[in-house]
C-alpha cells in the first residue's frame, strides 16, 4: 500500500477493474492512451487468456501422479521485481519495488513446480530470462537425467 505495508490476498491482476483501480497500464495518467470500450474488451480477453494459461500450469491433485519426470533449469542471478508500491495517489509506482533473485522475469522461488510435484534434478545458473536455456551444458545434463528416469521406469 502507500505506506509500504503488504496487501493481503490476490489483487486480481486478471481483472480489468484492478488495472483501473490501481491505474496500471493504459489507465495510468502518464500513459496518454485513449481508453475505449473496444480496447477494454480486447484487454480483458488478453487477461482472461493469461489467467487460463497460468492456472493450466498447476496440475490438479488427480493428475499429479500421472505427470512425466520433471527437471528444472532456473536462474538466481538477476534481481527480479516481485512487489510494487502504491503511490499516495493510488497509482502503482513501478520504479519503487522490491526484488528477489531470479532471471529478471521469474523469481527463483517461483521457478520450481509446486510442493508435491517431484523434481528429479535441478540446475541453477546466473542467466537472464531469455538466456537461461542457452546454458546447453545444463540442458544436456537435465535431458540426460530425464531420459535415464524414463528408461528406469520402463523396466
Amino acid at each position: 500500500d502507500a505506506n509500504g505495508k503488504p496487501i493481503d490476498g490476490d489483487l486480481g491482476f486478471c481483472k480489468l477493474s484492478t488495472w483501473k483501480k490501481y491505474k496500471v497500464g493504459m489507465y495510468h495518467p502518464k500513459s496518454k492512451i485513449e481508453v475505449t470500450p473496444a480496447k477494454e474488451a480486447w484487454f480483458q480477453s488478453v487477461l482472461d487468456r493469461c489467467y487460463k494459461f497460468r492456472n493450466g500450469l498447476v496440475p490438479d491433485a488427480k493428475t499429479r501422479d500421472k505427470l512425466p519426470p520433471t527437471a528444472v533449469l532456473n536462474s538466481d542471478g538477476v534481481p527480479t521485481k516481485f512487489a510494487f508500491t502504491l503511490a499516495k495517489d493510488g497509482t502503482v509506482d513501478i520504479d519503487q519495488c522490491q526484488s528477489l533473485p531470479g532471471d529478471g522475469r521469474l523469481t527463483f522461488e517461483d521457478s520450481v513446480p509446486p510442493t508435491g510435484i517431484p523434481v528429479i534434478q535441478k540446475i541453477t545458473n546466473k542467466e537472464e530470462h531469455s538466456q537461461v536455456l542457452n546454458d546447453l551444458e545444463s540442458v544436456d545434463k537435465l535431458l540426460g537425467a530425464l531420459l535415464d528416469e524414463v528408461a528406469k521406469n520402463m523396466k
